[in-house]
């Protein structure tokens, strides 16, 4: 009640809310129809929807998060990780993370300029640079990607 009122701009006073002692914490993501569809098209426009949602505890909500991913049918990379990320600020909040995935054993690619940067910013010398996908020389990740030699994209 006080949400919607919120929302069509009605006055509220603040509400004093008591947070629950938990020792855990649930997150919740989306299972899309493609993911038990064969054949179907998973590049929809803006008439994809959800065709239900897992949601899954955890001690942190990255273990919640990680559980509700496996659930719903998100595999795990098992070698080949490419990372193309945007703004400089982004880069900077994900050096430490691209370092975790080098340290566990992942093999990382990245676009020219994210390449350039965690390797200046991370130490990543083994970070493989490949072209995007417009750019007609290898390695290429429209190329990558057709012969299935990327497990995951960041």
């Amino acid at each position: 009640e006080i949400a919607t009122r919120i929302m069509l701009g009605i006055p509220q006073q603040p509400v004093m809310l008591q947070p629950m002692e938990m020792d855990c914490i649930a997150a919740k993501v989306p299972v899309f129809s493609f993911a038990r569809l064969k054949n179907s098209d998973p590049r929809l426009g803006v008439e994809m929807q959800s065709t239900g949602e897992v949601a899954c505890f955890g001690v942190n909500k990255y273990e919640a998060f990680l559980k509700a991913m496996i659930s719903a049918g998100f595999k795990i990379p098992t070698k080949n990780i490419l990372i193309s990320i945007g703004p400089s600020q982004q880069k900077i909040e994900f050096v430490q993370y691209a370092q975790m995935l080098a340290e566990m054993g992942y093999q990382l690619y990245a676009t020219k300029t994210t390449a350039e940067f965690l390797r200046t910013h991370g130490g990543l010398a083994s970070l493989i640079p490949v072209h995007k996908p417009f750019v007609k020389r290898e390695p290429n990740v429209s190329t990558m990607l057709k012969a299935g030699k990327l497990d995951l994209v960041i």
